[in-house]
C-alpha cells in the first residue's frame, strides 16, 4: 500500500512540473564574419527564438564549430520575451583564426526563466 501511493505521488509531483525550455524554439541560427581586427575575426551572429509560452527571460549559448566539429566560438545572447514571442536574438564575438574557420553556427544550449 504504502509503495502504490509513494508511487502516485511521484507521478503527480513529475507531472505537475513543466520544464519552461519546453516553450522555446530554435527556429534558425546564422553568423557572418563582419571584419578582421588585427588578428582577430569580428562575428556576428543572430538566432532567431519562438517563445511559446509566458514571458519570461531566454539565453541562447551559439557556438561556432569547424569542419571536424570543435567549438572554437562560444556567444551567450538573450532577452526578455513576452507571451507567444518570436524574435530575434544578435551578439557578436572575437575569434582568432589559428584556432580555424568556422563553417557551421548552432545552439549549443538554452534555457528561460519564468518572469514572475
Amino acid at each position: 500500500m504504502k509503495l502504490w501511493i509513494c508511487s502516485i505521488v511521484l507521478l503527480l509531483a513529475s507531472t505537475a512540473y513543466a520544464d519552461p525550455r519546453d516553450d522555446v524554439k530554435i527556429n534558425a541560427v546564422q553568423g557572418l564574419q563582419l571584419k578582421q581586427l588585427g588578428n582577430r575575426a569580428v562575428y556576428s551572429v543572430k538566432v532567431d527564438v519562438e517563445n511559446a509560452g509566458g514571458r519570461g527571460n531566454i539565453f541562447v549559448n551559439v557556438v561556432g564549430l569547424n569542419a571536424a566539429g570543435f567549438q572554437i566560438a562560444l556567444v551567450p545572447v538573450f532577452g526578455s520575451f513576452e507571451e507567444n514571442q518570436t524574435r530575434a536574438l544578435t551578439g557578436q564575438t572575437l575569434v582568432n583564426p589559428e584556432n580555424g574557420e568556422i563553417v557551421t553556427w548552432q545552439a549549443g544550449s538554452f534555457g528561460k526563466s519564468v518572469a514572475q
